[in-house]
């Protein structure tokens, strides 16, 4: 006998409605269509080379090419984030002097420091591409 206190649970679905479609997992057909597909068996493109062109079979060199490649797109996204941050900072603290947080010297001089660090950054950065 169901306690006074608690009500019953309620199903949160009608039980009534049944799917129209049983759908169930074969792995013996997935085997066959990827065993006799034509398309999954296509040929794949060359990969392209690294920048630097190293000989065909110079697996090595291949590698360190597009170690640098990645290296330098990481540089340079770092390059577009310190320029995203510097343009976050600038609008930041001239909304801060608009209220009156901040004077006009104080946000000068930080964006003046801010854009100082940045072409330092963006000059190491294209320095150590050309190192690595």
């Amino acid at each position: 006998m169901p306690s006074p206190l608690k009500a019953p649970l309620k199903p949160s679905f009608n039980p009534s409605l049944k799917p129209l479609v049983k759908l169930s997992f074969d792995p013996r057909l997935l085997l066959l269509v990827l065993l006799f597909a034509p398309d999954l068996w296509a040929a794949l493109p060359t990969p392209t080379m690294p920048s630097t062109s190293p000989g065909t079979d110079d697996w090595l060199s291949i590698i360190k090419g597009y170690i640098k490649d990645g290296s330098a797109i990481v540089g340079l996204f770092l390059s577009v984030s310190g320029f995203l941050w510097l343009g976050w900072n600038a609008l930041s603290d001239l909304n801060e002097v608009r209220t009156g947080k901040k004077e006009w010297g104080a946000a000068g001089l930080g964006n003046v420091a801010g854009a100082a660090i940045f072409l330092w950054v963006s000059y190491m950065l294209t320095k150590a591409a050309g190192v690595i």
